[in-house]
């Protein structure tokens, strides 16, 4: 895409054409009887498969650009809905609420689109676990868990650990608890809203305009996309996976490549450094001027993202 391209113009002449004539959508059924939603599309030609893992309140449509450039560059592409998000199945009300009992339940639903929907449309491929956010976090226990699985991880402003703002972590974490002896582990975080359907493209996790509006546009047009805020169950959660990611480091094997935004405020960056300097096979890169969303990135810092994911595959593939 040149930098006098609109990017509605990408998407009307190459992305959405590409959705409707080679994504391929369906649904899965978790241990649990959990509905989970997923996508593919496969390259009879393809390099290698890449599972993409989205992050906190994410869902297929903020992917579709990601997806069909992974696609023109030479991959098979597949992507599925976490629990709670999108047209999967939700486990709090209203629909805005991400709630989930722990991140095993990401991890088991993870492993089961591999083994069930990956891997026998792609035997005799490679494959790359790509996870952005919190989908960075499941990816780690992924590979910590099933470290023969996946031959590359890639983890794109991993959620390695919260970034609280102005409130101490230790209240936090004290209030998520109390929350369980209260039996609010459904209510909303504190500080947390419900989507209000007002677009804020300032204090987003974008530098791409066009992106984030397209983006919010089809979340305002689909109730199942409005996922919008923690509940004090899913941070509980989310305080117990990242201790354990950073206690099992050790069983990770497969080369892992952490790429970091220089101005995260959603995530706390010193969880990628700890986890790097940890891991034997890691190594990152930070791409400073670029904010939470490397993937909604201005135009140089975007295509940086993606050039250092290629230039990565290339040399570990």
């Amino acid at each position: 895409m040149s930098g006098t391209e609109h990017y509605q113009d990408l998407l009307d002449r190459e992305i959405l054409p590409w959705i409707h004539d080679r994504v391929t959508a369906g649904n899965l059924t978790a241990k649990d009887g959990a509905r989970l939603r997923y996508y593919y599309a496969i390259r009879p030609d393809a390099k290698a498969a890449i599972t993409v893992v989205h992050g906190f309140c994410e869902f297929f449509g903020k992917y579709h650009e990601v997806l069909w450039r992974l696609y023109e560059e030479g991959y098979s592409v597949f992507f599925m809905e976490q629990r709670g998000h999108g047209k999967s199945q939700r486990f709090a009300e209203p629909k805005d609420l991400v709630y989930v009992h722990s991140f095993n339940d990401y991890v088991s639903d993870l492993h089961l689109f591999t083994k069930k929907i990956v891997f026998p449309m792609t035997r005799h491929l490679k494959h790359v676990l790509l996870g952005h956010s919190m989908g960075g976090a499941v990816s780690a226990l992924y590979l910590e868990k099933y470290p023969k699985d996946y031959d590359v991880g890639i983890l794109s402003s991993p959620m390695l650990a919260i970034d609280f703002g102005k409130t101490p972590a230790p209240a936090v974490k004290a209030a998520a608890v109390v929350s369980k002896v209260a039996k609010q582990d459904l209510n909303p975080l504190p500080g947390h809203t419900l989507f209000d359907g007002i677009p804020d493209f300032e204090h987003s996790n974008a530098l791409d305009k066009e992106r984030y509006d397209y983006q919010f546009a089809l979340r305002c047009s689909d109730r199942d996309y409005q996922t919008w805020a923690g509940t004090n169950g899913w941070l509980r959660a989310a305080i117990r996976a990242l201790r354990s990611i950073h206690r099992n480091t050790r069983k990770i094997i497969v080369p892992v490549y952490v790429l970091k935004a220089g101005l995260d405020t959603t995530v706390d960056n010193k969880g990628a450094d700890a986890f790097v300097d940890k891991v034997d096979t890691g190594s990152m890169h930070v791409i400073r001027n670029a904010r939470h969303e490397l993937y909604n990135a201005d135009e140089k810092n975007r295509e940086l993202w993606y050039s250092l994911i290629f230039r990565y595959l290339k040399k570990h593939l």
